[in-house]
């Protein structure tokens, strides 16, 4: 018998509706991806294949989630659900992803569906890329913005797209990885590549930009440092005395709040918990092993 496991990894706020998606695995092992409507569970998948929901947007009465189906052979499908409607991607239609493709993020905005994602080549590269689509539904190939990169979120301010992420700043042997965003597919780097870095949260409030990650503390450190960057300003939320990870943000008039994790060694055992910052305080922690993957602030 295998005990089921739910994991929660985004959420937004539409009116006095609260959605969660997720992903839970069942009694047979198999991971069913999900969304959460005001506690209530709606599926999305069934019991044939391990499938991811990454994050949930909401638009007027649609409902547009995206993910991943992981394959019998390991490659990462890209999916979408429309209302519970499924439509897997089809590799080889983007760029660089005969070898897998994983949608990580999605908003609603300009009354299109914005999405940021990854897609993965046979020679073991990976390039950033970004969808957006009207409705009805239709699969679109993805938007290219970089080689040697990762997207994990995207947010809109007007008519400009915005993608977070990381870019493989150095060459072999080292591979540091610097913490970039993109507007509209213009770089913008956050960290100089000396050691690895990412962007994973990106959100607008006003006309303020604010993107979370994370920067490792030094060369062979085994701890990140959790921090956001306002306006491109570096805040730094962990110390370096136990891993910290930022992952998602959202801001409402002066507060400031980011959710992720901490991470460090307990009778050498590795613990996550998950954390939640205030204006670079946290305010609130897990008690089991796990990480706060997003953050909403209702208006």
């Amino acid at each position: 018998m295998v005990q089921k496991m739910h994991k929660p990894t985004s959420i937004v706020i539409s009116g006095s509706d609260v959605y969660i998606s997720g992903f839970e695995q069942n009694t047979v092992g198999k991971q069913v991806a999900k969304y959460w409507k005001n506690g209530t569970e709606v599926l999305l998948s069934d019991e044939s294949a391990n499938e991811y929901a990454n994050s949930i947007a909401v638009s007027g009465n649609t409902i547009f989630v995206c993910g991943f189906k992981l394959a019998s052979t390991n490659i990462k499908y890209p999916v979408e659900w429309v209302n519970g409607t499924e439509y897997i991607g089809t590799l080889g239609s983007g760029v660089n992803d005969l070898n897998g493709a994983n949608n990580f993020c999605v908003v609603a905005a300009n009354n299109q569906f914005y999405l940021a994602g990854t897609s993965f080549n046979n020679d073991a590269t990976s390039t950033a890329d970004r969808w957006s689509h009207t409705l009805p539904f239709a699969y679109v190939a993805p938007t290219f913005i970089a080689s040697d990169a990762q997207a994990y979120a995207v947010a809109v301010s007007g008519t400009d797209v915005y993608t977070a992420g990381t870019f493989r700043a150095s060459a072999p042997p080292n591979y540091y990885w610097a913490a970039y965003y993109w507007k509209n597919n213009v770089p913008y780097p956050l960290t100089d590549g000396s050691k690895n870095a990412a962007a994973i949260g990106i959100s607008f409030s006003g006309s303020d930009l604010y993107v979370c990650g994370y920067e490792i503390k030094a060369i062979g450190s085994i701890y990140d440092i959790a921090c956001y960057w306002k306006n491109g300003a570096r805040v730094n939320l962990g110390d370096g005395n136990i891993n910290t990870i930022a992952r998602g943000i959202a801001a409402k008039g002066k507060d400031v709040y980011v959710s992720g994790n901490n991470g460090y060694f307990k009778n050498a055992v590795w613990q996550n918990h998950g954390y939640l910052w205030k204006n670079g305080v946290v305010i609130d922690s897990t008690s089991e092993s796990g990480a706060m993957l997003g953050v909403a602030v209702g208006q």
